[in-house]
């Protein structure tokens, strides 16, 4: 389900480093902020068995991350970040792809959404 995020994303999304490694790793820079879902069970646990590329820390203060490819109701292309910190919510996904999901798939807040992981299995 599409729920509201805390903005901090879109800071984040931004950063040099970060955009770098979205070029290198998955070919496009990033819109500013991610798409937020909350699920009903555990995905965090289920998407950090998957294979998945890292996200590098470019500065101090940061976090690694585990970035998974995934088609978000069977159409855009997204990346879905885990960051690597032991109190991030077990229910909680966040998208990053090269436009705003919420506009291309007019998304609201309540909204529920597929989410199907292509590569990291």
């Amino acid at each position: 389900m599409v729920t509201e995020g805390r903005g901090e994303a879109r800071a984040f999304t931004q950063l040099d480093w970060v955009r770098r490694q979205f070029r290198d790793k998955f070919g496009f820079d990033p819109h500013p902020g991610t798409l937020n879902l909350q699920v009903d069970r555990n995905a965090i646990a289920w998407g950090k068995v998957c294979r998945g590329t890292t996200i590098e820390p470019g500065a101090p203060g940061f976090c690694a991350a585990k970035a998974l490819r995934v088609r978000v109701n069977d159409r855009l292309a997204a990346v879905w970040i885990i960051p690597e910190v032991p109190d991030y919510p077990a229910n909680q996904v966040e998208l990053m792809a090269d436009q705003s999901l919420r506009d291309a798939l007019d998304l609201r807040n309540g909204d529920t959404v597929s989410i199907q992981v292509v590569d990291g299995e």
